[in-house]
């Protein structure tokens, strides 16, 4: 009798376990899901019970403080934002997750004009996608590189790297990622005086 009520709670624990594990993960992807929608107060609450319900170092905890980054950041919250992804940026992490932070420290610095050091976050995000050999991310670092050559008016480095993003992303047949790097070389073509070049690039952007 006594060997089978400790089986019986050590199922009830391995059970309430799984069952948490469940709803974590839901959570996480519905924090995913609200923010890439622009339910941003959604996302918040979502977010933020989820960090403090989850372990750090966790998949859920890790991915709700992305994503707070982010919702600080869209808020315009630029500081707050930081201070939250440096004291993220300290927890062990996969390769995978460092790609992430890295790339949103660049993105701070390019939306503060600071580009030497987005560059260098940039680079380091790209050499970690390098290494996974992710289609996806070298997608989104040609991008972010190509975005900084454009704003030190390197155009000939900005174009060969929004070419390569743009037609990984054709592969990957995303039409949001597609759209972003379109428009993106439609602004290059237009700083390059190259008007016709960018109304094509501007109107195929909007037909998708």
């Amino acid at each position: 009798m006594i060997t089978i009520l400790y089986h019986f709670k050590k199922f009830r624990s391995l059970l309430a376990f799984m069952l948490f594990g469940m709803a974590t993960w839901v959570n996480a992807n519905e924090c995913k899901e609200l923010y890439l929608q622009g339910k941003i107060n959604d996302a918040f609450e979502v977010c933020s019970s989820m960090s403090q319900a989850s372990p750090v170092d966790s998949y859920d905890y890790l991915w709700s403080q992305l994503i707070l980054f982010d919702i600080e950041f869209h808020k315009g919250d630029h500081e707050v934002a930081l201070q939250k992804l440096l004291k993220f940026s300290k927890l062990d992490m996969s390769s995978s997750f460092r790609y992430e932070v890295l790339r949103r420290q660049g993105h701070y610095f390019r939306v503060k004009k600071r580009y030497l050091p987005a560059k260098d976050y940039y680079q380091d995000a790209l050499t970690i996608a390098e290494e996974l050999n992710s289609n996806v991310k070298l997608a989104k670092s040609y991008n972010d590189l190509g975005l900084i050559f454009l704003k030190e008016k390197k155009y000939d480095e900005s174009i060969n790297l929004l070419t390569q993003s743009l037609k990984i992303k054709r592969e990957l047949n995303d039409p949001e990622y597609i759209r972003t790097t379109i428009t993106n070389l439609g602004l290059l073509y237009f700083k390059t005086d190259e008007y016709d070049s960018a109304i094509e690039h501007y109107q195929e952007a909007e037909k998708i």
